[in-house]
């Protein structure tokens, strides 16, 4: 054991951690193997894990029973109607105690290295108010901070802390922008600093990224973690698989327009974030345009879909030739 473990291990000790998981799986023993993870992290000794039932097909109750827990360590299912994840997470936020120190997010078919919770508390026990780090996507080969080109070596290092840094920048930027690198599973905050703040329950894309951006409004002291700390499981994901030409794929452009076009309106951004938005839009209406395209030479235009596009985004209409054009140049 490190002399940096050794001091990230003693600072969780004595914090009181509260752990959300939104469950919804078709499959059984996910939540299992995931809570598995979260009882059994190094030094940790005061752990409340929320389990938020959101009308799951497999019952949170057989995934929980007869689970080890430690003195300190409990495990609570709360159950309500399916209402998505950000709902779910405002649930189980709803559920925190006053006294808890710290807050830590996940997702049911998660899995998180022994050592996330107390390198997460050992950084921002430092004075931190919201901590992230690294993240093994899908295909177990690729990480988010590199695909997203993130440079660590960038940010001022925390010393006594191995792999562990000072975020520095706009934070808000990012994360409006392509190159955001905070994924929800990895994602520690102060409760004290953010008690207020919950997820937009009427989003089903981008209600993560509008609770980053709130909880960036508050203009938190950053610290991240280069070391790859959680990996995505198998569980049911309604975007992470939705490929090329698929219903998935033209529902998740869907969703992901109306959280570009609602943003505004939601948080507050500059200018710069503004325009970074309104770029991230065009994309989107060009992605669509190509998936249209490709539907339509297989003989399948989604026209019902293609306008209930329209509506949220009438400058899809407008701009439909020039984009077609790209469409059909970048094919050729």
């Amino acid at each position: 054991m490190t002399a940096a473990r050794d001091r990230g291990t003693g600072a969780a000790a004595g914090a009181r951690i509260a752990v959300i998981i939104p469950f919804y799986q078709t499959e059984a023993g996910i939540l299992r193997r995931t809570l598995g993870g979260v009882l059994t992290q190094d030094g940790v000794d005061a752990l409340d894990i929320i389990v938020v039932e959101d009308g799951s097909p497999v019952p949170a109750a057989g995934e929980v029973a007869g689970l080890a827990t430690a003195p300190g360590r409990r495990v609570r299912v709360v159950s309500q109607a399916n209402a998505g994840p950000g709902a779910a997470r405002n649930t189980g936020l709803d559920q925190v105690a006053p006294e808890t120190d710290y807050v830590a997010l996940m997702d049911a078919d998660d899995h998180w290295t022994p050592d996330h919770l107390s390198r997460a508390i050992a950084c921002l026990d430092r004075g931190y108010d919201l901590y992230f780090s690294d993240f093994r996507s899908l295909d177990g080969e690729t990480t988010i901070f590199g695909l997203r080109g993130f440079d660590p070596a960038a940010h001022d290092p925390l010393p006594g802390i191995a792999d562990a840094h000072a975020y520095r920048g706009d934070m808000t930027a990012r994360v409006v922008g392509p190159d955001n690198v905070i994924k929800t599973p990895t994602l520690v905050f102060r409760r004290a600093a953010f008690a207020d703040i919950r997820f937009p329950a009427d989003l089903t894309f981008g209600e993560d990224l509008t609770f980053f951006l709130a909880l960036c409004a508050r203009r938190p002291r950053v610290c991240f973690s280069a070391r790859v700390e959680c990996a995505y499981g198998e569980g049911l994901n309604i975007y992470a698989k939705s490929g090329w030409g698929t219903e998935g794929e033209r529902h998740r452009l869907l969703e992901e327009m109306r959280f570009r076009k609602t943003l505004p309106r939601r948080v507050t951004l500059s200018p710069d974030e503004r325009r970074i938005n309104r770029r991230m839009a065009a994309a989107i209406r060009r992605a669509y345009t190509a998936a249209f395209l490709h539907n339509a030479r297989r003989g399948r235009p989604d026209l019902a879909h293609a306008r209930r596009f329209a509506w949220l985004d009438p400058a899809f209409v407008l701009l439909f030739p020039a984009n077609l054009i790209r469409a059909l140049g970048r094919r050729g």
